[in-house]
């Protein structure tokens, strides 16, 4: 579903069963990841995840934005997989002693010629959920093998790639998680056939982990967002900073 609105390599071991993995992934690629509990250093800002020079943007105003819905999705538990239909409200994540993954596939046909300026991942929190305080330790990894949520279970989960790591962040107050994927979206326009979507991996010290909402009583549900560069610079445009990791393929390993 979208809609539109204009405005050397190491190795790791990786058990898929469970998820339960040991990860030696890198930083996600682009500027540094932030967040409240990770803040940046002095003189710069945390704007939609990343550290950024103060005074830059980093999406014009007159960019295109184009929303997509997950086609697919699966939430992975040490209780289990859980998918639609019987997917409900809430998501859990960071729960204290649990690996919690959320896979997402999502259908996007991108321009390759470096038409998309940002792309974010956002979770809407469930406000009424009563998480408990603790730390959240996230991960994104690339999907590199086709899956169906249907057809999950322990022993049948798709590939995945390293992980790379963001900042940590706070079960409590419940708020969104925006998370800069401009980089791993760039990936997919060049390589359409290698990646099957987004892992996002927690761990976390909270009883309850942070509730997220799938959108089926309220809020929107996990959902990408992608800002097309419009035609011709606009002023004070975006990347005015010159972020120098925004093309990076860092963290990005061939398999």
């Amino acid at each position: 579903m979208r809609s539109t609105l204009l405005l050397p390599v190491i190795l790791c071991s990786l058990v898929l069963p469970g998820l339960v993995f040991w990860s030696c992934g890198g930083e996600l690629p682009g500027p540094q990841t932030c967040s409240d509990a990770s803040p940046c250093q002095k003189g710069r800002l945390c704007t939609l995840g990343r550290c950024r020079k103060q005074g830059t943007m980093p999406i014009s105003t007159d960019a295109e934005r184009l929303t997509f819905r997950p086609e697919d999705l699966a939430w992975i538990t040490g209780s289990g997989i859980v998918a639609p239909p019987e997917l409900g409200p809430t998501i859990r994540l960071g729960k204290r002693g649990e690996t919690e993954t959320l896979l997402m596939r999502y259908s996007v046909e991108l321009p390759e010629d470096g038409k998309v300026q940002r792309a974010l991942l956002v979770l809407d929190p469930l406000p009424d959920c009563a998480p408990r305080p603790g730390r959240i330790a996230l991960e994104l990894a690339h999907v590199l093998s086709p899956w169906r949520s249907a057809e999950l279970t322990r022993g049948n989960q798709p590939r995945l790639d390293l992980p790379m790591r963001l900042a940590d962040t706070r079960a409590t107050p419940a708020q969104p998680l925006r998370i800069d994927v401009t980089e791993i979206v760039r990936r997919w326009a060049k390589h359409r056939k290698r990646y099957h979507g987004i892992a996002l991996i927690a761990n976390g010290t909270s009883d309850t982990g942070a509730c997220f909402t799938t959108g089926l009583t309220w809020g929107e549900g996990p959902r990408l967002q992608i800002f097309l560069r419009p035609d011709a610079p606009a002023d004070g445009g975006a990347d005015a900073d010159g972020d120098a990791g925004d093309d990076s393929d860092a963290g990005d390993t061939e398999s």
